[in-house]
């Protein structure tokens, strides 16, 4: 992946971050981006308020998380296809710094079944990390 889709992926997630996001009651909020042949397809992020339909193998208590929602807006377009996620996790403070965004196990299984082939995430120092299932 190119390195200025990975800028353009933060850029927007700071761009999205606001008190008015229904994760801001919590400590921080994560975005998910799709891409797509070095496209950004769509994104998504974590709704603490609401199940995931299904529950996509997630326990019944579990939120959805922002890997699944991006997918879940995106499938109909990626169709399964070689696709990679970027996660951003904003901390809720006035410079709303990056924090560790690893995905979770099921996220990457239940990603990777369907046709992502690399993650990469935010780390607490600011870094992006690279995950390949």
């Amino acid at each position: 992946m190119k390195k200025n889709i990975i800028r353009e992926c933060i850029r927007r997630a700071y761009e999205k971050h606001n008190n008015e996001h229904p994760s801001w009651n919590k400590k921080s909020v994560h975005y998910s981006f799709i891409v797509l042949d070095n496209k950004i397809i769509e994104m998504g992020f974590n709704r603490p308020d609401q199940h995931p339909p299904d529950h996509y193998g997630y326990p019944w208590y579990a939120y959805l998380h922002s890997e699944l929602d991006a997918w879940r807006k995106a499938r109909h377009f990626i169709n399964e296809k070689n696709f990679e996620i970027v996660n951003i996790r904003l901390l809720k403070t006035e410079s709303a710094s990056l924090a560790n965004a690893a995905p979770c196990a099921n996220c990457i299984a239940f990603l990777a079944d369907r046709g992502c082939v690399k993650f990469y995430f935010s780390t607490d120092s600011g870094h992006i990390a690279k995950i390949i299932p």
